[in-house]
């Protein structure tokens, strides 16, 4: 019987975020289900498999992480923020920022705190450099989303 990380892993070489069927009852919801199946020793396992797989896995990776899945997934995610491909990186801060209240309305992004989950908030304001790198992922984003982004960085230099 193949581990529950091989399974994942094998998901995400098969898998393609940017494809129409990913979200909204797709891929991403198998993603999810088998990142469920891990055990802790296989979310060790995942920090290290992701750093060898291709800018497409890491994405699809990026697209299914929450702070919900626990601490593991949260490093994850903020490890994620720096990678060196732009759209994973992008993918990796978006999903920061909502986790950590950012949400857009018409009139522009402000703090939803029905979506913000205060500790993983908190861990990324603790996380050094991530105000930085959200400006740097920002500055190759179209205008509306560099709003977001930079609102999102603001936050994470306040003291509040």
């Amino acid at each position: 019987m193949q581990s529950s990380i091989a399974a994942f892993d094998t998901f995400l070489q098969e898998s393609n975020s940017d494809s129409m069927d990913w979200a909204d009852g797709g891929g991403a919801d198998d993603a999810d289900r088998l990142l469920g199946m891990l055990s802790r020793q296989e979310w060790g396992q995942l920090k290290y498999l992701y750093k060898s797989r291709d800018a497409k896995w890491r994405a699809s990776l990026a697209s299914v992480l929450r702070p919900q899945q626990g601490e593991d997934a949260e490093r994850l995610m903020l490890d994620l923020a720096w990678d060196q491909d732009g759209e994973v990186a992008f993918l990796a801060v978006s999903s920061i920022a909502f986790y950590c209240g950012i949400n857009e309305a018409a009139k522009g992004p402000f703090i939803d705190l029905k979506i913000q989950i205060p500790s993983f908030l908190s861990r990324a304001k603790a996380t050094a450099g991530l105000a930085d790198q959200t400006r740097r992922v920002s500055a190759r984003c179209h205008t509306h989303l560099q709003r977001r982004l930079e609102f999102f960085a603001r936050l994470l230099e306040s003291e509040v």
